[in-house]
């Protein structure tokens, strides 16, 4: 039978390694890997959260965005919360982290792109006929993939 203590003396996972959750609830949870305790909850949104997106530099913070149009940064280590990042003017559906630059998608039919080191909006992708639903970037092509929702 596996245990987390021969998970741990294996290497498979690490005593720090977190998992975070989101949910309807508005929270994200941050769980240990290798006790299944719950960490931190990251309270803060006024509504469910739909996505989050790791910085891919600092591995320790967190984007978390949801209903109530608001993306939010958080310290998963410490649990505590950092910044918002606000321009939406609907649901936000969709992160992306690469290069430290954190796109998202929305119900409003934008993506925006921000700069992750300060928050702020550098770009905004608005000729979309419909809800944002899904993100990708093609390494290698450099080109950015933008997911409609059709009705």
């Amino acid at each position: 039978m596996v245990t987390d203590a021969s998970l741990l003396e294996s290497g498979i996972i690490q005593e720090l390694d977190i998992v975070v959750t989101t949910s309807a609830d508005g929270t994200a949870r941050t769980w240990s890997l290798a006790s299944g305790e719950q960490r931190h909850v990251l309270a803060g949104h006024s509504g469910p959260v739909n996505c989050m997106a790791v910085d891919p530099k600092e591995t320790q913070y967190v984007y978390t965005a949801g209903a109530d149009w608001v993306i939010k940064c958080w310290d998963v280590v410490t649990g505590e919360h950092l910044r918002d990042l606000k321009g939406h003017q609907q649901a936000v559906l969709c992160l992306l982290s690469h290069n430290r630059i954190l796109y998202s998608g929305s119900a409003d039919n934008t993506v925006r792109a921000w700069a992750m080191e300060f928050g702020q909006c550098t770009r905004i992708y608005y000729r979309n006929t419909s809800a944002i639903t899904c993100i990708q970037y093609f390494n290698g092509i450099g080109k950015l993939i933008i997911t409609p929702l059709r009705p």
